[in-house]
């Protein structure tokens, strides 16, 4: 059980009043303030039980308004760590941001979300806090709305970062919590033991931008996988400590939570583990203090006198395609139409390139829009927003319009919709052929081309994912459970387009005029492996009272997946040979 109180904890003139909350568990009492959404402390017991303050910070506000040059306890952003000399390009526009690092911008600019006043709620086991950066903040482009949730249960405590804009923004937040086990009066961290299960870091140049290298971290003093004492290994680091990016996953990777770090204090007992989604981990020894910054009770904090842990995508990853990450931001349709950019089409390849794509990089940049499709951060830009509203509106007042077919007959078991028998209407398709093991199918070629044509080229991105459905049309084998690689994806194209269709300016996509179609439906949920398609198969099969050798002959198989639903809903297709 989980105790939340709110107190005043002071004002700030032209920005308004800033409220404590107080989280306190059996085992932990985390206080934070909204102004820069701050974890201004963290009691927990030692193996004696005695509680301890583990985090640097101020007793009181002014320190925090004055004083908090190194964003101790701050959620950092829109952007944390580095962007290279303040720019990045989005959409074709470059972008120059205020330089306050050396010749970089660091934690989002000169008036980062660390000294924003944020609106806050208190929920049953923690706090919620929102912000709105206008369109331009700090020279970033479009409106963005962001919201940081702490909540604790018994030794637990989760932060999770959302944000949405009005355009194709950059976007990476973090805490940016200095952590001493010993208690935040303790003179270093040369005692503690720290263990990071990455395979690799980011090597930096002398203005601490990474080089673009992803450099393995065997046989270096970066190699953290096995618990060193940091104090021995930063004997070994080149430069003045650890300030580097370990990398949790690829960028490409699913969205997933993954263990990425572990500290432990053998002189108090106390240890730290932390687990994120994001791609990438700043582990930083506390280099930049020097003893001046006075916090708590007057304590000065000095040179490696705590660690940060700080979860992120890989920094300046705005600057540097191969790093972007879904995890980074809610990702806008610009993104699927920007597929030119990424290099992913042939085409693309030969133009810009004086030799094709080698195979490990298509693979690893059709993992990174595997990520983009799979995610469930999609955010719409601002001019789309309104025809999603107009036509869900309009769906509402027309259910028959919410779906291309005609549903012919549910059948149920138990009360439950087993199956569903769909006829789809005559009609145009816009499909594209591509030889892809059907598990691949929303990381191959032609789904990418497909995206760019619904979305770029006849402004039909808004049906996304709503009234387009996505087929893949897999012969079975004749075992009954494999299948073959050959598969056609496929978009039933929405009403408007039905009679007069944009021509794709990809020739490999063809908009094919089909008779109807009739489809028995099952929907079910979890990921599309070989295993979960055949068990699949078998129950409706059984559900039909009918053998495999039967519906192998008169019934072709298609998954089709909403990314965009949670669980991951998908349907099984069995679509009749002879409609």
């Amino acid at each position: 059980m989980t105790q939340v109180t709110k107190e005043q904890f002071g004002t700030i003139p032209q920005k308004g009043s800033v409220e404590k909350f107080i989280l306190k568990s059996d085992d932990v009492v985390v206080e934070i303030i909204s102004l820069g959404c701050i974890i201004t402390a963290l009691k927990t017991k030692d193996k004696r039980g005695q509680f301890d303050d583990i985090v640097l910070g101020f007793d009181n506000l002014e320190g925090y308004c004055f004083g908090n040059s190194r964003y101790f306890g701050a959620v950092v952003g829109r952007v944390a760590n580095r962007i290279a000399k303040g720019k990045f390009s989005v959409d074709g526009k470059e972008y120059q941001l205020g330089i306050n690092n050396g010749p970089n911008a660091l934690h989002g600019g000169l008036e980062g979300f660390d000294k924003a006043i944020w609106t806050s709620q208190a929920l049953p086991n923690g706090v919620s806090f929102s912000l709105t950066s206008p369109d331009g903040d700090q020279g970033y482009p479009g409106e963005l709305r962001a919201q940081v949730t702490y909540e604790l249960a018994g030794e637990v405590l989760t932060v999770q970062f959302t944000a949405e804009a009005s355009r194709t923004t950059p976007i990476n937040l973090t805490n940016h919590s200095y952590f001493n086990l010993a208690g935040h009066a303790a003179p270093d961290i040369y005692d503690h033991e720290v263990s990071i299960p990455a395979e690799a870091y980011l090597p930096v140049d002398d203005t601490m931008i990474p080089t673009g290298e992803v450099r393995p971290v065997q046989g270096s003093p970066f190699d953290l996988r096995i618990p060193v004492l940091i104090g021995q290994r930063l004997k070994d680091v080149p430069g003045p400590g650890f300030d580097h990016n370990f990398c949790v996953s690829s960028p490409g990777e699913p969205l997933a939570e993954r263990p990425c770090a572990r500290v432990y204090h053998p002189g108090s007992g106390r240890g730290l583990a932390v687990s994120t989604t994001m791609p990438g981990m700043q582990f930083y020894t506390a280099n930049f203090l020097d003893g001046s910054v006075k916090g708590k009770a007057g304590v000065a904090y000095p040179k490696h006198g705590a660690f940060c842990l700080e979860t992120q995508n890989w920094p300046n990853a705005v600057n540097q395609v191969s790093c972007r990450s879904p995890g980074m931001a809610r990702i806008t349709f610009e993104d699927l139409a920007a597929l030119d950019d990424e290099q992913l089409d042939d085409d693309d390849v030969a133009q810009n390139n004086p030799e094709p794509m080698a195979e490990e990089e298509q693979e690893r940049l059709f993992a990174h829009w595997q990520a983009v499709a799979s995610t469930h951060q999609v955010s719409l830009p601002q001019e789309m927003s309104g025809p999603i509203q107009q036509m869900t509106r309009q769906n509402q007042a027309q259910e028959q319009e919410q779906v291309p077919y005609v549903p012919v007959s549910r059948h149920e078991k138990l009360e439950e919709v087993q199956y569903e028998e769909r006829v789809y209407p005559a009609g145009k398709w816009a499909c594209i052929t591509k030889g892809e093991d059907m598990y691949e199918q929303s990381i191959s070629m032609g789904f990418m081309k497909l995206m760019r044509y619904i979305c770029k080229e006849n402004s039909a991105g808004r049906y996304l994912g709503m009234t387009i459905p996505v087929m893949n049309e897999i012969q079975m084998l004749q075992d009954g459970k494999g299948f073959m690689k050959d598969i056609l994806t496929a978009y039933y194209l929405p009403a408007e387009f039905q009679d007069d269709p944009p021509v794709p300016t990809d020739s490999e996509i063809a908009i094919v005029q089909r008779e109807s179609i009739r489809v028995l439906s099952r929907v079910f949920y979890g990921t599309t492996t070989e295993e979960t398609i055949s068990r699949q198969i078998s129950l409706l099969w059984e559900l039909l009272g009918s053998t495999d050798d039967f519906h192998r002959d008169v019934y072709m198989v298609a998954v089709y997946q909403n990314p965009g639903v949670p669980c991951r809903r998908n349907e099984i297709w069995f679509i009749r040979r002879d409609p």
